[in-house]
């Protein structure tokens, strides 16, 4: 090896040198560099997401806890029937009920057709603390929008 290396001019051992030696920069940058810029740029692109997270969940458990001092704040109305119980703790808590239908057996079933889920939440909440109404069975569906449901929910044993 050293033999070829002799034989080489000066010119060809320089350009070797500066081949070997720009190889190596190249290396270096596209084997170290740039997959560090690369983590880099998605931590950043991750810390963004989770700040955004994060804001939407402090704002949403604002949004509760306001309603919740609220809500309580009010007068239990202890024989209310259940579907005015359901449209006036939705009213309180800013859920709008599409559609009520009492059923056979003191069943009553209700529709909202456009509800955050922090509102659900709390509405749920308030009737059953302020009117002892507990869904029997609920069903829950995402809309197009990208923080609404659509519900919708039995309440068996309801006073009419």
């Amino acid at each position: 090896m050293m033999d070829r290396w002799k034989i080489l001019t000066e010119r060809e051992r320089m350009l070797i040198l500066v081949g070997g030696v720009l190889l190596g920069l190249m290396l270096v940058y596209f084997g170290i560099y740039r997959p560090l810029e690369a983590y880099h740029q998605s931590g950043v692109r991750a810390l963004v997401a989770a700040t955004a997270t994060y804001d939407r969940v402090s704002a949403g458990a604002a949004e509760i806890s306001a309603a919740n001092v609220s809500a309580t704040s009010s007068k239990s109305r202890a024989n209310i029937p259940a579907s005015g119980a359901a449209s006036s703790s939705a009213k309180a808590t800013g859920v709008s009920i599409s559609r009520l239908q009492p059923g056979d057996g003191g069943t009553l079933t209700i529709w909202v057709e456009d509800v955050t889920f922090a509102k659900l939440y709390l509405w749920l909440d308030q009737m059953a603390k302020m009117h002892s109404l507990i869904p029997a069975k609920i069903s829950i569906q995402k809309t197009t929008s990208a923080d609404h449901l659509r519900v919708q929910l039995q309440i068996e044993g309801a006073q009419q």
